[in-house]
């Protein structure tokens, strides 16, 4: 939902405004007035809206100068000037000022819907690119922090990925606690995903409150909590505690936690994670059931869905934010399997079905799947199956 100010020094002009757009239609669910630049600068640092629309003359503080000061402040709303084929010069100021873009009085009704119809996709995709970026900086962070615990990285390279997160390990002794969140048969994988994630905020927040260090969500139903300053066991164990306390309150789950050694060094990290993992699994019973790290199982959900387009590992890291051959080498790690035998066998298998269910001949099949030569959809098919595609269809 969107918020716009409508500033001008005459009542009569906003209220043309307002009543000349079907606000809803654009997901505006708020409108804020302002009779000049002063009381609309006023306003602005309370709502912070998303769309401001001003005159360029008003007493006090005129448009202009109410851009200017929104600009000092850095404050990038959308900004429609309105202004009169008088105003020219006003309005060069104004386009050099960024406004987003301008409206000569008295206003067309059709060209101000489309205006405003216009800034709202702009805000849409802007919205969109920051939670992009947001997530790729989750995810950034989470890929580091699996690379540290797995001694997939070099020291240099961990110093200059902390810099860029902006996060800060302070230099001491370490420790890792795996917590695993013990969910229900029924809970499906998104709301454990969601729950996963609410658990390591929570754990973050209170191990940044203790100065203890910092969380973050690993593997499918673990939490890491990585402990940079030396404390006791039992401080460990009293604060694991209120955490367990704190996320059945607030989250309503259960965990279990396993321990890990105290080490001296980053590069020891990997040990404790290890020893923290052992610890969990004994209470368990053993082994637990197969589980990835969040990357793997993101691109394992995401070849799960794209398999067909012919997706590259290295365009997948790129959106990712990882390098192409770690990505890689973590994928068969943890899978068993490469990345493109992974997407083939995908392949393979939709082609089996459509071959066992359908009319569709061979070549179709095989375009169906992203295979634009068909003898080598053959050969990759007889690589997997056993059987050229004709064989399987009619085995006699």
């Amino acid at each position: 939902m969107y918020r716009v100010m409508i500033v001008d020094d005459e009542p009569l002009v906003r209220q043309g405004i307002i009543r000349s757009v079907n606000w809803d239609n654009h997901g505006v669910e708020q409108i804020e007035e302002a009779n000049d630049g002063l009381q609309a600068l006023e306003k602005y640092r309370k709502t912070k809206v998303d769309i401001l629309i001003t005159d360029i003359k008003m007493p006090r503080m005129n448009g202009l100068e109410l851009i200017r000061a929104l600009r000092e402040e850095n404050a990038h709303p959308i900004i429609i000037v309105l202004s009169g084929y008088s105003d020219f010069e006003y309005l060069q100021e104004a386009i050099r000022m960024e406004v987003t873009d301008y409206l000569l009085k008295p206003l067309d009704p059709e060209e101000l819907h489309e205006v405003i119809g216009t800034a709202v996709s702009r805000i849409r995709m802007k919205r969109r690119g920051d939670a992009l970026a947001r997530a790729g900086k989750n995810l950034l962070r989470e890929n580091t922090f699996l690379r540290l615990i797995e001694g997939n990285i070099g020291n240099n390279e961990l110093k200059e990925k902390l810099k860029n997160l902006n996060i800060r390990i302070n230099k001491g002794t370490y420790r890792v606690s795996v917590f695993q969140i013990l969910s229900q048969d029924e809970t499906d994988k998104k709301e454990l995903a969601l729950m996963i994630y609410a658990a390591a905020n929570v754990c973050d927040e209170l191990m940044r409150e203790r100065q203890y260090g910092l969380s973050f969500p690993c593997m499918e139903n673990y939490v890491i909590l990585l402990y940079d300053r030396h404390q006791t066991l039992a401080q460990i164990r009293s604060f694991e505690e209120e955490v367990r306390g704190t996320l059945a309150q607030i989250i309503k789950v259960k965990v279990k936690s396993g321990m890990g050694v105290e080490v001296e060094e980053l590069e020891e990290v990997a040990c404790s994670f290890q020893e923290a993992k052992k610890s969990l699994e004994d209470q368990n019973g053993g082994t637990p059931d197969k589980v990835y790290s969040k990357l793997v199982g993101d691109l394992l959900q995401y070849l799960k869905e794209h398999y067909r387009d012919n997706p590259s590992l290295k365009e997948i890291a790129a959106a990712f934010y990882v390098n192409p051959s770690y990505l890689g080498y973590i994928f068969k790690k943890e899978y068993g399997e490469s990345f493109i035998d992974c997407v083939n066998r995908h392949k393979v298998e939709y082609a089996k079905e459509q071959l066992l269910t359908t009319n569709l001949k061979i070549y179709e099949i095989a375009e169906k799947v992203g295979f634009t030569d068909t003898r080598y959809f053959v050969k990759i098919f007889k690589k997997y199956m056993g059987v050229n595609p004709s064989k399987l269809r009619s085995p006699e």
